[in-house]
């Protein structure tokens, strides 16, 4: 009777110690996010991945290891206790996205771990690439006072961002603005442009896929040249 008993007791204690630790993994703050990217120039396309973690919990993370579905692994290390960790890979072909980063389940297991587990399911289903109107890819002489146009969005969006970069200039964004989703044009505000100057217009769709709940982008990028005052 008092080898039940010291069993039952064991078995106890233990399913009280596991609850214990699910309770703890519940309030751990530690979040992922993935973000795939679709890159349209007027030379070809080409694809980027951010993979990011997270949080004030992330910081005691010593490892985060990174699982693709076609078996193959990836490791961060977090050397100085960071509360923010990414990895990102830029300007790949589509062959070389998807064999690097395929559709399917990714898995993100954290050390020690007791910080948890997490599971993403990610397709390549990017929303269609905006098509811009005016000015073309190109152009020369664009006026300073100039209203950049596209063509109706097609689908569900999110955001709708246009950017606007001087090419010769290593500063900030000449512009960033968000849009609703169904504008088709856009006036660019008096006194941004400068004469004789190349811009970047970068026009982005950001919409949510619902299984993963993160994000695909796509961009149009366009380059034009400005006219003299």
């Amino acid at each position: 009777m008092r080898k039940h008993t010291t069993i039952l007791g064991l078995i106890f204690l233990m399913m009280l110690i596991a609850s214990t630790s699910l309770m703890a993994q519940d309030d751990i703050n530690v979040e992922v996010g993935f973000e795939m990217y679709k890159f349209v120039y007027s030379y070809g396309e080409y694809y980027g991945v951010e993979i990011q973690l997270g949080g004030g919990d992330l910081k005691n993370v010593r490892y985060a290891r990174i699982g693709t579905p076609n078996h193959k692994y990836m490791w961060l290390k977090n050397t100085f206790g960071l509360q923010d960790m990414s990895f990102e890979d830029w300007g790949m072909s589509y062959e070389d996205f998807n064999s690097k980063f395929p559709e399917g389940k990714y898995t993100f297991d954290l050390f020690p771990r007791r910080y948890g587990s997490f599971e993403k399911n990610k397709t390549h289903d990017f929303p269609p690439v905006p098509v811009i109107t005016y000015p073309t890819e190109g152009a020369t002489i664009v006026p300073l006072n100039l209203t950049i146009t596209w063509e109706p969005i097609i689908g569900s969006v999110r955001n709708l961002i246009l950017e606007i970069e001087d090419v010769e200039e290593e500063l900030p964004l000449a512009l960033e603005i968000d849009l609703p989703p169904d504008s088709t044009s856009f006036i660019v505000p008096s006194g941004l442009l400068k004469p004789e100057t190349q811009y970047e217009i970068s026009l982005w769709i950001q919409t949510q896929i619902a299984l993963s709940g993160d994000d695909l982008k796509s961009v149009r990028i366009i380059s034009f040249t400005t006219a003299a005052q």
